[in-house]
């Protein structure tokens, strides 16, 4: 099982300062055996993972991810010319996948993060 820990720093985005905020994502392998995984992380529309604002995925892919491993992930999450105020979903994905073949998916765990923009 893999088990998905994610959190801002700083834990809201200012849109006067034009600066990124950073998530941290943990990933666990919780299991008793070693696992091929891979992270996705999906923002929305206002947010970007560059500073141009072109990119808005992001997949990670992890092989021999052994029981009891832990890995964090840096991204720094831009806002676009488009940003306004509010609040947007930041989507991560973990997917535990059969033996080494990145195309089949054995299990999805998915955590839902809401990023508030002032």
């Amino acid at each position: 099982m893999l088990d998905i820990s994610a959190r801002f720093t700083p834990f809201r985005m200012v849109l006067g300062r034009r600066e990124p905020v950073e998530l941290m994502v943990e990933l666990s392998n919780k299991g008793s055996e070693e696992k091929t995984a891979s992270i996705e992380i999906v923002l929305g529309r206002k947010l970007s993972l560059d500073r141009v604002g072109y990119k808005a995925t992001e997949i990670k892919r992890i092989p021999n991810f052994k029981p009891g491993e832990r890995k964090c992930y840096y991204y720094s999450i831009w806002p676009k010319g488009i940003t306004e105020p509010g609040e947007e979903t930041v989507i991560i994905k973990a997917t535990e996948h059969y033996e080494g073949n990145y195309g089949l998916a054995k299990k999805e765990s998915i955590e839902k993060l809401g990023l508030k923009i002032e």
